[in-house]
C-alpha cells in the first residue's frame, strides 16, 4: 500500500469512528437497519453503530445474525428469533420491551427487513401503540438487480417470491401483463422452471436480466430475451438466490407497436393472442372472449379485441373445415 493510499484511509478510519461516536439510539424505538446481502464491507457505519448500541436485536435466523455481528466483532447481544411463524407473537415481546425503555433493532438475514421478510407485525404493533420506527436504510437485492439489468426503471413493481404452486401460474400471467418493469425473486433450483413457464404463456421474446450472487465474489447478470435465457440456464446447476427484472408490456409493445391496419397478427402482443387462442380453444364464444380480454389487456379496446377474436377464430374454423373435408 503505498503512503497516499495509506494516509487516506487512516484518515477515513478516523472519520468513521466519530460518526460512531456520535450516532445513539433513543429508548422506545424501532429501528429498521439493512444488512450486506453477501458483501460484509457494504454495512454502512450508521447500521453498525445501531446493531452496537442496540439492547435487544429482533432477527429472523439468530445463528445467520450472530454470524454477521461476529464479523465485526460484535459480542453478548440478545437476540430475539422473528420468522414467519411467530410474528404475531414477537410483536408483542416487542412491544412489552419498548414499554420499559429498551433499543431495539430489527433486521433480517440479507438486505432491507420486510421487504420479503419477515417484520410486517412488529411495524404494525408499533404504529397501533404509537411508537416511533426509524429506518437505516443500506443494500438490497431488488433494487441492485434492477440498476444493473438495463431495463427501465423509471416504474416498476416488485412481487417478491411467486407462489411455488397453486396461483403460481396466474401470478406468470400478470408478469406478462404488467406495464412496468417487475422484479421477482426465485430460488436457483426454479428460476429455469420460472423462465420456461413465462415462454410458454407466450413472453419468449420479452427482453429480461437474471441477477445471482449480489455483490459477491461470483456475482452474476445475464441478459437478453426470454428464450434466450433458458437456452443459458438450462444446462446448469445454479447456486445462491436470483432475481429476475422483466421488461413491462407498455416497453414491450413500445418494442413491437401494433399494426391494426391489414391486421398484422405477428405484431400484436404475443400475450394476448396465446391468451384468445386458448379461450377459442376451450370453445368460449368471441364475445365473453373479448369482455374478459379487456380485464386482462387493457392497451387493447373492445374493437381491436374483436377483430384478434374473430380473425382467430375464422383462421381456427378453417383448418376444422379442411381437416373435416380429409
Amino acid at each position: 500500500m503505498d503512503e497516499r493510499r495509506r494516509d487516506n484511509l487512516e484518515r477515513c478510519q478516523r472519520r468513521l469512528a466519530e460518526l460512531l461516536e456520535r450516532e445513539t439510539l433513543e429508548p422506545k424505538v424501532l429501528y429498521l437497519v439493512a444488512t450486506p446481502i453477501g458483501n460484509l464491507a457494504d454495512l454502512s457505519p450508521r447500521a453498525l453503530a445501531h446493531l452496537i448500541a442496540a439492547d435487544v436485536i429482533a432477527c429472523e435466523d439468530t445463528r445467520v445474525t450472530e454470524q454477521l455481528l461476529s464479523s465485526y466483532g460484535i459480542e453478548g447481544k440478545h437476540l430475539i428469533a422473528n420468522h414467519a411463524h411467530n410474528e404475531m407473537e414477537v410483536a408483542a415481546r416487542l412491544i412489552e420491551r419498548l414499554d420499559r425503555g429498551e433499543r431495539l433493532v430489527l433486521v433480517s438475514d440479507a438486505g432491507m427487513p420486510l421487504i420479503s421478510d419477515p417484520g410486517q407485525a412488529a411495524i404494525a404493533a408499533c404504529v397501533k401503540a404509537g411508537y416511533r420506527i426509524v429506518c437505516v436504510p443500506g443494500p438490497s437485492a431488488s433494487l441492485t438487480a434492477l440498476a444493473l439489468a438495463g431495463l427501465d426503471a423509471s416504474c416498476f413493481s416488485f412481487r417478491g417470491f411467486l407462489p411455488a404452486k397453486n396461483k403460481r401460474r396466474r401470478e406468470m400471467e400478470r408478469l406478462l401483463t404488467e406495464p412496468a418493469t417487475s422484479i421477482v425473486y426465485e430460488a436457483p433450483q426454479r428460476i429455469l422452471r420460472l423462465l420456461q413457464g413465462l415462454c410458454e404463456l407466450g413472453g419468449s421474446s420479452r427482453q429480461a436480466c437474471v441477477c445471482r450472487e449480489l455483490t459477491k465474489k461470483f456475482e452474476e447478470s445475464q441478459r437478453g430475451t426470454l428464450a434466450e435465457l433458458v437456452k443459458i440456464y438450462e444446462n446448469r446447476n445454479l447456486r445462491g438466490e436470483c432475481v429476475l427484472i422483466l421488461e413491462g408490456r407498455l416497453a414491450y409493445e413500445k418494442r413491437n407497436p401494433l399494426k391494426m391496419e391489414g391486421y398484422d397478427l405477428s405484431a400484436v402482443n404475443e400475450t394476448a393472442v396465446e391468451y384468445i387462442q386458448k379461450q377459442l380453444q376451450l370453445g368460449l364464444s368471441v364475445r365473453s372472449i373479448v369482455v374478459a380480454a379487456r380485464e386482462r389487456f387493457p392497451r387493447l379496446n373492445k374493437r381491436q379485441l374483436t377483430q384478434m377474436a374473430n380473425a382467430m377464430k375464422d383462421e381456427r374454423d378453417g383448418i376444422e373445415d379442411v381437416e373435416a373435408e380429409e
